[in-house]
């Protein structure tokens, strides 16, 4: 997937997974290792980022890069969804970053063992 970069937001999310999603098994798991190994590099070749957009990226921390990581590899092994919720920073704010990795699980019918799995990341300001 070299050289493939798309928008950071929604859409471009939906974009590169369906473009992922489309590739082989190789490929699926280069794109985990990649993510899992070098979560800032990854972002800034496969997503179209603004300098500043990056350093929010670098600004939330290891611990939570490496937590955001293992939740969007673990996300394509199981061709989960994932949506981006990203707010824009506020003028005159004092723009604290913070980042979220939740997962939603939706009963489908009936039976309790069929359900969509949703990961959804959300960036925001506060």
């Amino acid at each position: 997937m070299k050289n493939q970069q798309f928008s950071f937001d929604g859409p471009g999310v939906q974009l590169w997974q369906n473009y992922l999603y489309a590739q082989g098994s190789i490929v699926i798991e280069e794109e985990r290792v990649f993510i899992k190994t070098k979560l800032l590099e990854w972002l800034s070749e496969r997503f179209q980022l603004t300098p500043a957009q990056l350093q929010y990226a670098v600004d939330l921390g290891i611990a939570a890069q490496d937590y955001f990581a293992s939740q969007v590899a673990d996300a394509i092994a199981l061709r989960t969804p994932i949506l981006l919720e990203r707010e824009v920073p506020q003028e005159g704010a004092g723009n604290s970053k913070t980042g979220s990795v939740t997962q939603r699980f939706t009963p489908m019918g009936g039976d309790p063992a069929i359900y969509n799995r949703l990961l959804i990341t959300q960036f925001n300001y506060s």
